[in-house]
């Protein structure tokens, strides 16, 4: 009996051990030399104040802010082999050093680049780095130990024997007393910096391969080259073992100071251990069977920081982070029977302990209570979409994409079709929405028309285009709203339902009202204000009695195409969800609720929203059934992070760290006048996914709108003219993480200025000149009269004295053509908004002059128009593809090469006879 307990015990044991290994929800990024990483090994990992990510590398020193890798190098070192970083540290004012196999660098902040310090000195491979938090750093090395006072550097010695395996350091720590502790080769060492004692503590009198070490609470963790983890009591003097992590090689050991351990191996993954309880939390390893799972078991570096984000390095692997969330949002899952992540979900009920999920890959039938789950696809349903679902008369309705109408009982276990008169109806084509009206009749949107189900005496009424005002078409929303109208939304407009009669009826709108629209949804809110989800575009808002009507201009138009569903929440506030995100409307603007909330998708489905009597909002993404705890909104931290200013480049060039931390403190930049195009790089270093960031920024001076960076975390402009500026950035509706820099672009010196206004007045002069040799010519002229053989074409007098001197035929001008023709296609310069002639003309090793009478007597074009017909185009190839609908036309003309919107708009209504909005929509169209 005792023995089949202690068996028990031991299973449930393993099941517990096995549920942390395996349960954990962390989503991995991973960053490669694609990504801008200078070498594939990273072998450290540190983070320093602001929040940064520095990284070493087997090639140097790269910086990590969320988004961009930037690579700091050696400023002399030409041995590749040796460019390896061991160990990186932080000291005041945010100064960086590194250890290598030659020596000890520091990142020096007037050029950017890594110098070495103390070389005289400390001339061996420095293994790694401790700053005692006041005013000294000490530097272990494979030949000794050192401390620097940022003045000098003084050689600490452990022991007088030159060949003491003592004397290679591997790793140091600070207990809670003071003392550094050393893991060397031959054991630990201890140091006290106030009376200069060193204490050496040899392990077994043998070669231990000791490397990292920690301390925690009287205790010394020690990470081994080939016995695992080693354990030193400071209390007793006694080493022991710890726990086996099936791997002898630690690469890497550190700790959150209260009780977790975080140990990385070189074979075996990532292992989180409870110091007090001496066992595995959570454990993380390679899984091929698992794309979700960490990238390589061969760990060579491993930093766990305060909100418990990984980041692992790997062999040859680049390295791994865990994606930050406040989980905010959560999607829906019923452990073990089912997870709606990755569906997309079109439809869903919650009614009690049962939920309804309708999908585009089938329906999902779940029963908490009875604690059962299954899926009804196609084999029954006859269609794997299911667009709309609802409850009535003790069953579940099941509307479908292209197989009509289903009914469900509701114990999940009988699935059938309505039988009724003219149930025909209902058998074929779509089910877009149900309702119930003033008489308890289901109310059926289909691509039919609207049916009219009676429960009572199970008839089927079917209204239409030709028996009925309805207009054609699909009938997509049925809502009614507090005065008893019934709006029913169909493809090509809207009719009303007439509270006393019943009677459908379409001449009740005002002239101008919005009826004619193609609405997907209508909603009402506390104070009877009636809003008009459309197909595409704006909002769309009346007062209840249609007196007062308008289309709304939203703030956040600039991020979605589509507006899906609307609800609003017991405080008042609206949520928007639309197919680039979930918008929270107030009096005070709005927040975004993105990737970092929980939100896994941007994209949201049409007309599925649901307020639950718990205070939550449950709505359809194409991600999954994701639902928001309302009483936790305002408790969370907005984006956890604050933006930060990462990078400026100035004509391309970065400025060095000395120049942008003088920036960033001053908040001010100053440009010369021939320093006008900036770049502004910044992050928000909570590091959630970079797939689904978003910033806004304005240049004042320039704009006073909010633009939208979406999936960008730069921006530049070019072409400042001299003046004041102030640019502002902050997160979507945001005003809290609003950072501000005052730009100041300088004029041109009193020099150049006297040097202007002399070339103006020679140039006036000369003009003058000009102008009276030919009212002289001209007056000579009338005096002979005309000649028999004179010029008297039509020709431009000014061109024809322009290029007199130009000597090209029709077959020189096709083939320079020919040759700039294909240097715009394979080379792109029209990207360049700041695209000269004179640019174009040393491309192609000619003259500018030639090429502007190319463009001008040849083509008979100009100059700008030649190349942004190479912009429009490019604008037209971006806009075809789906994944430009995230983007303004702002951002679609930047990203097309154009300088300003202006310029944008005026040229292509010019070269195709459309605005940018027409274009789109024509394709949208076809």
């Amino acid at each position: 009996m005792n023995l089949f307990r202690l068996i028990i015990i031991f299973v449930l044991q393993l099941a517990f051990s096995v549920n942390y290994i395996y349960s954990n929800s962390y989503e991995l990024k991973g960053v490669t030399k694609a990504d801008g990483l200078s070498d594939l090994l990273v072998n450290v990992i540190y983070k320093d104040q602001k929040g940064f990510i520095w990284l070493g590398t087997g090639k140097g020193l790269d910086r990590f802010d969320g988004v961009r890798v930037k690579h700091y190098p050696f400023n002399h070192l030409y041995e590749e082999q040796r460019n390896r970083i061991n160990t990186i540290c932080e000291t005041t004012n945010s100064n960086i050093y590194v250890g290598n196999d030659i020596g000890l660098w520091n990142l020096d902040k007037t050029t950017g680049e890594l110098t070495q310090v103390y070389e005289d000195i400390v001339d061996g491979s420095v293994n790694s780095l401790l700053y005692d938090g006041a005013q000294h750093l000490y530097i272990g090395t494979d030949k000794g130990f050192y401390m620097s006072d940022f003045k000098s550097v003084s050689h600490i010695v452990i022991n007088e024997d030159a060949f003491s395996l003592t004397n290679e350091i591997r790793g140091l720590t600070k207990d809670d007393k003071g003392n550094i502790w050393l893991s060397t080769v031959g054991g630990v060492v201890m140091y006290n910096p106030t009376t200069g004692e060193v204490t050496e503590i040899k392990y077994k009198d043998k070669q231990s391969g000791f490397r990292d070490i920690i301390y925690l609470k009287d205790v010394l963790y020690i990470g081994t080259y080939d016995t695992g983890i080693v354990r030193y009591d400071v209390k007793t003097g006694e080493y022991s073992g710890f726990i086996d992590l099936g791997s002898g090689i630690i690469s890497s050991i550190s700790t959150d100071s209260d009780d977790l351990i975080y140990v990385s191996t070189d074979g075996n993954g990532v292992f989180f251990i409870s110091a007090k309880d001496e066992r595995i939390l959570k454990s993380f390893r390679h899984d091929p069977n698992n794309s979700s799972s960490i990238r390589s078991n061969s760990i060579y570096s491993l930093l766990v920081d305060e909100k418990e984000r990984m980041w692992i390095g790997y062999y040859q692997d680049g390295f791994d982070y865990t994606i930050f969330q406040n989980n905010l949002f959560e999607t829906y899952k019923f452990e073990p029977y089912f997870d709606s992540a990755n569906l997309t979900v079109r439809s869903f009920i919650i009614n009690g302990d049962q939920k309804l999920i309708g999908t585009r890959d089938g329906l999902y039938f779940i029963d908490e209570h009875k604690k059962f789950a299954k899926k009804i696809d196609r084999t029954v349903l006859q269609s794997d979409l299911i667009l709309s679902l609802k409850y009535y008369n003790d069953k579940y309705f099941i509307g479908t994409y292209d197989a009509g109408l289903y009914i469900l009982s509701s114990d999940g276990e009988n699935i059938y079709r309505l039988e009724a008169h003219n149930a025909e109806h209902l058998k074929s084509g779509h089910v877009f929405c149900f309702t119930k009206d003033k008489n308890n009749n289901l109310l059926i949107g289909t691509s039919n028309g609207l049916v009219r189900y009676n429960v009572n005496d199970s008839s089927i009424e079917l209204f239409n285009s030709t028996n009925s005002p309805l207009p054609e078409g699909n009938v997509y929303d049925i809502f009614f709203d507090s005065a008893g109208k019934g709006w029913v939304c169909c493809e090509k407009g809207m009719a009303l339902i007439e509270p006393a009669t019943g009677n459908i009826r379409t001449n009740l709108f005002p002239e101008t009202f919005f009826h004619k629209e193609k609405i997907r949804m209508v909603y009402e809110d506390h104070n009877k204000c009636l809003y008009f989800l459309p197909e595409k575009g704006n909002l769309f808002v009346s007062d209840i009695n249609m007196k007062s009507f308008e289309e709304v201009d939203l703030p956040i138009s600039s991020y979605m195409n589509v507006l899906m569903s609307i609800v609003e929440d017991d405080d008042n506030y609206l949520w928007l969800a639309s197919d680039g995100g979930l918008f929270r409307l107030s009096d005070d603007g709005y927040r975004l609720f993105s990737n970092i909330d929980g939100v896994p998708n941007p994209l949201f489905t049409n007309n599925s929203v649901y307020k639950s009597d718990d205070n939550k909002l449950w709505f359809g993404n194409s991600k999954g059934l994701i639902s928001i705890d309302l009483s936790d909104v305002d408790n969370s931290n907005y984006y956890n992070s604050e933006i930060v200013l990462s990078d400026i480049l100035i004509n391309g060039k970065s400025l060095t760290p000395n120049q942008l931390e003088k920036a960033l403190a001053s908040r001010i930049v100053e440009l010369k006048s021939e320093q006008n195009n900036i770049v502004f790089r910044f992050a928000n270093l909570a590091y959630s996914n970079p797939l689904f960031s978003s910033f806004e920024y304005k240049l004042l001076g320039v704009n006073e709108k909010w633009n939208t960076l979406n999936l960008r975390n730069e921006h530049s402009f070019y072409n400042l003219s001299s003046g004041k500026y102030k640019l502002d950035i902050r997160h979507p509706g945001d005003d809290a993480s609003l950072i501000s820099f005052d730009l100041r672009v300088k004029s041109k010196s009193q020099f150049f200025n006297i040097l202007f206004i002399l070339l103006f007045v020679a140039l006036a002069v000369y003009s003058s000149y000009i102008i009276y040799m030919r009212r002289k010519n001209k007056t000579d002229d009338a005096v002979a009269l005309v000649q028999p053989d004179a010029d008297v074409s039509d020709s431009n007098a000014a061109d024809d004295e322009k290029y007199k001197t130009i000597r090209m035929d029709d077959n020189q001008c096709v083939i320079m053509l020919e040759e700039l023709n294909q240097y715009m296609k394979k080379e792109r310069p029209y990207m360049n908004p700041s695209l000269r002639i004179n640019d174009l003309a040393e491309a192609l090793d000619t003259s500018s002059h030639n090429l502007s009478y190319l463009f001008n007597q040849y083509l008979e074009v100009s100059y700008y128009d030649f190349v942004n017909e190479f912009r429009i185009e490019e604008f037209k190839r971006i806009v075809k593809n789906e994944d430009s609908s995230k983007y303004t036309l702002e951002t679609l003309a930047e990203l097309s090469g154009f300088s300003s919107r202006t310029s944008f708009f005026r040229s292509f209504k010019k070269s195709t006879g459309l605005t940018p909005n027409e274009y789109i929509r024509s394709l949208n169209n076809k």
